[in-house]
């Protein structure tokens, strides 16, 4: 009997996650991302179309001399952006073939069966999952729209924006990382410098140079702890590292301030995991996944863009 019918389908993997075990994974791929993770942005789910990030602000001069007859003291400004998550997919097929002979031993021992194992269907999800979720973080910050599977990122949305607060960067390393953090916290307004939630994100070199100065000056306040980032701060602000912004940039801001909009909980959310075997009669699997996401902020006039 020829190898090519030994691989013929056994069992079928598919399976259509609906309902909470849709919004499970979904969350998981995109809540996923670090920045998400860690409480850097505020999540907007469930959004059908488009959110709006309703803004106002007060002049200055609020208060006045009292009299008898009511006057305006100050002017009324709203404004709004708007957060409106994209469609996207991931369309994969690969070749039970190729994997049969791995998950079959780790699941049966060797030669117990050439059907495919029960639980590949769920390292499968899994591993979408985790690029799903790593590809996010990176749409986070540095996604751009004109690129297949991004949508505009923080740093390209505030480079856009006429309110964001722009400092000139440089490469950091070691020697010069204080001084270039120095920069974005001066640069940083008044009125949110004391703000629980600000936060100067940095990318992983900024956050390793700085953690490499902090020991050089014999200064040792957090650096890494079983093998995990700890909490640092640079004159009180906290630093958050955000793995998904570029070698060298930074941005200051409030989490509050920084929004990312996705579809989890409607509808349109959708992962599939589909064997062909039986319609197609060929021996692969394809994983189907659907789902919206986008990034937005309120205050540009809050934010400090390091570039």
């Amino acid at each position: 009997m020829s190898s090519e019918i030994k691989l013929a389908t056994t069992s079928t993997v598919s399976q259509n996650y609906a309902g909470k075990a849709s919004d499970s994974f979904i969350s998981a791929a995109l809540l996923g991302a670090s920045t998400i993770a860690n409480g850097g942005l505020t999540v907007v789910p469930g959004i059908d179309y488009k959110w709006e990030i309703q803004t106002l602000d007060l002049s200055a001069d609020l208060v006045k001399n009292a009299s008898c007859d009511f006057s305006d003291t100050s002017t009324i400004t709203l404004s709004d952006k708007t957060l409106a998550p994209e469609n996207f997919k991931v369309n994969l097929e690969l070749c039970k073939a190729d994997y049969q002979a791995t998950w079959n031993a780790l699941q049966n021992g060797y030669g117990a069966s050439d059907s495919l194992a029960p639980n590949f269907q769920s390292y499968l999800v899994e591993q979408v999952v985790k690029q799903v979720a790593t590809r996010n973080e990176s749409n986070i910050w540095q996604g751009v729209n004109a690129t297949a599977g991004q949508y505009d990122g923080l740093m390209v949305l505030a480079l856009a924006d006429g309110d964001v607060i722009d400092v000139t960067g440089t490469t950091i390393s070691a020697t010069n990382v204080i001084a270039e953090l120095k920069k974005v916290e001066e640069a940083i307004p008044d009125t949110i410098r004391m703000e629980e939630d600000l936060n100067i994100y940095v990318p992983t070199n900024v956050y390793r140079h700085y953690v490499t100065a902090l020991g050089a000056a014999d200064y040792h306040q957090g650096g890494y702890q079983d093998g995990k980032p700890t909490q640092l701060a640079f004159n009180g602000i906290n630093l958050f590292l955000a793995k998904g912004l570029p070698s060298s940039d930074m941005m200051a801001a409030r989490s509050s301030n920084l929004f990312f909009g996705t579809n989890i909980g409607n509808d349109i959310e959708q992962v599939q995991v589909i064997d062909t075997s039986a319609t197609l009669g060929d021996d692969n699997v394809r994983v189907i996944m659907k789902f919206t996401a986008a990034v937005a902020f309120g205050y540009g006039a809050e934010i400090v863009r390091y570039a």
